[in-house]
């Protein structure tokens, strides 16, 4: 798997997740963001399981687990 480390992503169009199903989700390692085609929506893999986020809406989780809104 290829890597690329920034500390900014700007795009004028938008960023496209690679979508899989909750059964097809791949093994990660922690912060990796998908897009859940079963849920309709991102989520991200916190090291021991994955949480759904986007918009006003986080859930599951812990409070330490949840990706902070602050920029």
């Amino acid at each position: 798997m290829s890597e690329l480390n920034v500390d900014i992503v700007n795009a004028s169009v938008g960023v496209k997740l690679t979508p899989y199903t909750s059964a097809s989700r791949p093994s990660a390692s922690t912060g990796l963001l998908i897009y859940n085609s079963d849920l309709g929506g991102p989520e991200i893999n916190t090291g021991s399981n994955w949480i759904s986020v986007g918009g006003e809406q986080i859930s599951g989780g812990t409070t330490a687990e949840r990706p902070t809104t602050d920029q």
